[in-house]
């Protein structure tokens, strides 16, 4: 939920990020919590829908701050993961380069 692993029963709020494996993610919306947002955006003059007449996302556009830190945080998290991912493809490049002269020279 939201980038962080549920081992147990969990309260979801408006805009939680529910992920299932690598592929699947859901946003839950609890509907009187988004009300309660879209109201709160109205009286405060910014646009209620997802979009800003820019066409820009209502996240992009900061109107969102929760929505905005988690979005920031699970790109932090996606930039660390990538970075993960070539280490260990370089070290397995790496290894396999070295089984590849160690067969070479057994020849």
């Amino acid at each position: 939920v939201s980038g962080e692993l549920v081992t147990e029963p969990t309260t979801l709020v408006q805009g939680s990020l529910v992920q299932f494996g690598r592929m699947v993610v859901l946003r839950f919306n609890h509907p009187r919590e988004a009300y309660k947002m879209k109201e709160e955006r109205r009286k405060s003059g910014l646009p209620v829908s997802g979009r800003t007449s820019s066409g820009s996302s209502v996240l992009s556009a900061g109107l969102s701050p929760v929505l905005q830190e988690e979005r920031e945080r699970l790109e932090r998290k996606r930039m660390e993961f990538e970075r993960r991912q070539q280490d260990i493809e370089r070290e397995f490049e790496d290894k396999v380069s070295k089984i590849r002269e160690e067969v070479e020279l057994e020849k």
